[in-house]
């Protein structure tokens, strides 16, 4: 929870009065690196976290809510552990359900867990441009008070 409020309760709703939406969403998603340390990192979780960290930032941005983004955090966490995947690159989360991904490592995520997939961050890619469309449509990207005259 903590994540989730100091990242997009705090950073993006900040900079997006102050910076602009576009300006946020780019901040949101370098906030994210921060998990490029986690273990079993590799390359294409860097592109993971910059994605994950634009739809994060998306569902805060057009609800203007907490609640959508730490809720779906919650529900991404556990359920990799729950269906035995790694989480974010740790082996030893414990599993409900008992599973093996023995297919190449874009399409199961290899050692980063399910998360590394191509599929997992197409889904995410989809979801935040979803979202930024409707936020677009209805009027909830913010202009930069930053570059006014």
């Amino acid at each position: 929870m903590v994540e989730d409020l100091f990242h997009r309760g705090l950073i993006i709703r900040i900079c997006e009065n102050w910076l602009g939406t576009h300006l946020s969403l780019v901040i949101g998603m370098l906030v994210e690196m921060q998990h490029i340390y986690n273990p079993n990192s590799n390359l294409f979780s860097l592109f993971y976290y910059l994605i994950w960290g634009f739809t994060m930032a998306m569902m805060f941005i057009y609800t203007k809510r907490i609640w959508l983004p730490y809720f779906f955090h919650i529900g991404w966490n556990f359920a990799q552990p729950f269906y035995g995947s790694n989480l974010t690159g740790v082996n030893d989360m414990g599993s409900i359900i008992q599973s093996k991904f023995n297919d190449p490592e874009i399409l199961t995520g290899g050692a980063v867990g399910i998360e590394g997939s191509i599929f997992t961050a197409s889904f995410l890619w989809l979801i935040g441009i979803i979202l930024y469309y409707l936020a677009k449509r209805e009027g909830k990207i913010v202009k930069s008070k930053l570059f006014k005259r």
